[in-house]
């Protein structure tokens, strides 16, 4: 299930073109074609650190669905909005996605619609919107609402033993926007430090055996980072630390807290980030060497699965009647 927008222009601007579109989307971030020659018919985004994927395609016969041709030829919306010819773009992404999806992808449908001077039509529905100005607060809006609808379709079938969307795919909005929020900024901190330490990826991690029932929205999906210990750490807002080492001792997931403690006042606020950062720079390995021998709490990292940002739903089932 996929919400699709369709791309309209006004008619003296015709289609667009090849080179309008490879102008466009050449060089943004996260974003490739479909064609190693840069023929044009899709550009697809997907960003690997939050998991956030969807799809342009340009249809180079621009045939466009719903237009009809008015007494002059010209195309226009059948949607209730006149002069506006196809242009030949549309997007797509899926439904059942965390709702960070949103807040990633319409700022990006902004800025090539209005680059290309576009205007948006919703038709991933059955009663089709006129096109708009582009406005990434309301698409996001309109696809929020209709990943909400139809996770509630998808637990409706769960009733008959469908698991598309049951109590397992299930996290707390705020669990993975806090995810998002750093991620989306990780390659931005990277490059803004320095020597041995590195912006770290934050992985969900499942304890092993845990599971949910229906109604229960406590997050259970723990953010967590990789500490080289007792080297250098930046350490987001996370959950849990998978601490490596020193030397040859056995790897160990410990809570966020535990590593707080142990180094004290040498972590430091990290000032000008989006998502809230602390840095542990290094100095004392020895004390903390010791310290981290002495640490007898903590899990083996086995005893946690890793799971995929984009396989969570953060819309809780409605309470029951």
């Amino acid at each position: 299930m996929t919400f699709d927008l369709h791309f309209w222009r006004e008619p003296g601007l015709g289609p667009v073109t090849n080179k309008e579109a490879i102008d466009i989307f050449s060089g943004r971030p996260h974003i490739e074609s479909d064609d190693d020659d840069l023929t044009v018919g899709g550009f697809v985004y997907y960003n690997p650190d939050t998991e956030v994927y969807f799809r342009f395609e340009l249809d180079k016969a621009s045939s466009g669905a719903g237009e009809r041709p008015d007494e002059s030829g010209r195309l226009v919306v059948s949607a209730g909005t006149t002069d506006l010819a196809d242009s030949g773009l549309s997007f797509r992404m899926n439904l059942c996605r965390p709702s960070y999806f949103a807040d990633e992808a319409f700022p990006v449908v902004v800025e090539i619609a209005t680059g290309l001077g576009l205007r948006v039509e919703d038709v991933s529905t059955s009663t089709r919107s006129a096109a708009i100005a582009p406005d990434a607060g309301e698409l996001a809006r309109a696809w929020r609402e209709r990943n909400d609808a139809t996770i509630a379709i998808l637990r409706k079938k769960g009733e008959a033993g469908s698991d598309a969307a049951g109590p397992m795919r299930f996290e707390p909005r705020a669990t993975l926007d806090a995810f998002w929020r750093y991620m989306s900024q990780r390659r931005a901190i990277q490059r803004g430090v320095a020597g041995e330490l590195y912006a770290p990826t934050v992985f969900l991690l499942r304890e092993k055996g845990r599971e949910r029932s229906v109604g229960d929205v406590a997050p259970i999906a723990r953010r967590t980072v990789v500490w080289n210990a007792p080297g250098p750490l930046l350490l987001p807002e996370v959950d849990l630390v998978h601490i490596v080492g020193p030397g040859d001792a056995e790897d160990r997931i410990v809570p966020r807290a535990i590593v707080e403690e142990l180094l004290g006042d040498r972590l430091e606020a990290v000032a000008d980030t989006a998502a809230p950062l602390r840095r542990y720079d290094g100095r004392d390995r020895a004390s903390i060497e010791e310290k981290l021998a002495a640490l007898a709490l903590g899990n083996a990292a086995d005893a946690y699965y890793e799971c995929e940002p984009d396989s969570f739903i953060d819309t809780p089932a409605a309470p029951a009647a």
